[in-house]
Order: structure tokens, then C-alpha cells, then sequence
């Protein structure tokens, strides 16, 4: 999944387990997820958050990757320039489950997400 556009500071963008579906506060820390949010360079992972640090401009693009073989997530800046900016494993509890593309958008946010 790529989206343009994530300077704003109300978005977040990973993937989740089915049983995200059900609308929640603060679903974006559920422990059957894994999300980035660019703005404040922190990842929610399965529950638990750590500092993903990055600088972000107007005309960056993000691209998330899911690895099945190797079981893991990657966040990469994917314009303009192509980099890395954090991979983790996916947990345990996850790996048995279907995970989907996930975007937050908190009240906060007023711009647009273009979906590439």
C-alpha cells in the first residue's frame, strides 16, 4: 500500500487483523495491529508503541510492505527519495491471522490521502 500526502499530522497507516473492524478509541494501539504515525514518529506495535524517527516534507510518499516469508512490516519513504524508515516482525499472535491495510484518520486531520 502507498499513499502521498502524509505530512498532516492526523493520519496513521499500517495494517491490522480483521478484528479491528469494530470501531474503538484509540484503536490504532490495539494489539492486532501495527501502525505508523508519521507526525509524531512513533510505531503502535501489537499493543505497545516505540519511537520510529523520520523527517517528513509536503511531497513524501509512504509505501507499506507486508514480507510473509519473512514476517514482517516495513515502512518506506517511497518518494522522493526511496528509504527504509523502520521494519519490524510481526508478532506471534498476528502471523495466524489475516492482516488488511489500515489508515486512521483522527479528527484532527483536514487534508487529502491519495492512494497510489
Amino acid at each position: 500500500m502507498e499513499i502521498a500526502g502524509i505530512v498532516n499530522n492526523g493520519i496513521m497507516i499500517g495494517v491490522g487483523a480483521e478484528s479491528m473492524k469494530v470501531a474503538t478509541p484509540n484503536n490504532y494501539s490495539n494489539v492486532d495491529s501495527l501502525i505508523l504515525y508519521p507526525a509524531g514518529s512513533v510505531l503502535y506495535y501489537a499493543g505497545t508503541s516505540k519511537s520510529a524517527p523520520h523527517s517528513w516534507t509536503t511531497s513524501d510518499r509512504i509505501t507499506v510492505k507486508v514480507d510473509l516469508i519473512r514476517n514482517s512490516v516495513e515502512w518506506e519513504q517511497s518518494y522522493p527519495l526511496c528509504k527504509s524508515i523502520i521494519k519490524c516482525a510481526i508478532p506471534q499472535p498476528l502471523l495466524a491471522k489475516n492482516l488488511y491495510p489500515v489508515i486512521f484518520m483522527l479528527e484532527t486531520y483536514n487534508d487529502r490521502v491519495r492512494f497510489i
